[in-house]
């Protein structure tokens, strides 16, 4: 029988524990990886969350400031106030002719603004006015967003403010990853 130097053992057993090195420290980098992975990936859906809030702001804003459909007195637009005859004729408008939602998509993108009569209201359920409607469509995965909004409608046709509601629903696409 042949014998085993010692040192042959110890160069086996330093050769193990080399590779047991290695695979630990790898198995360390590895789950260094995964962890800092999922940290950026929660910090770039905070960061789109807040990219998709800004937008609604600043859509809110553009459908406030809209002088197609803003009360005027003497040629100067109130705010946050929406005359009712406009928005009336505003509506027929975007239901009449096919091209006029396409010329405000650039600015509404993938929506639907609705203006609601709240007060005084004749019937129980509030008039309400589709200002603009594009949404995705049936085959897609999509989120939305609603802001509703506090507004003044005055009716320049019998002279009453009436208490109103701008609601705007955003559509975004969803990505599953």
């Amino acid at each position: 029988m042949k014998k085993t130097h010692p040192k042959t053992k110890r160069g086996q057993m330093q050769s193990l524990e080399s590779i047991f090195a290695v695979i630990v420290i790898m198995i360390i980098i590895i789950l260094g990886i995964v962890f800092f992975s999922r940290a950026e990936q929660e910090d770039t859906r905070v960061l789109s969350q807040q990219f998709t809030d800004l937008d609604n702001i600043a859509q809110t804003q553009i459908v406030a400031s809209l002088s197609e459909l803003a009360c005027s007195e003497y040629e100067v637009s109130k705010t946050s106030c929406f005359d009712l005859t406009k928005v009336r004729l505003f509506n027929q408008t975007m239901h009449d002719i096919p091209f006029a939602a396409e010329y405000y998509f650039s600015s509404f993108g993938d929506a639907k603004i609705t203006i609601k009569d709240v007060y005084p209201s004749t019937t129980s359920t509030p008039k309400e006015y589709v200002i603009y409607e594009n949404d995705l469509g049936n085959d897609q995965e999509y989120s939305s967003t609603m802001t509703i909004i506090p507004v003044t409608l005055y009716d320049s046709l019998t002279h009453q403010q009436h208490f109103g509601l701008l609601e705007i629903q955003t559509y975004r696409r969803t990505l599953n990853l």
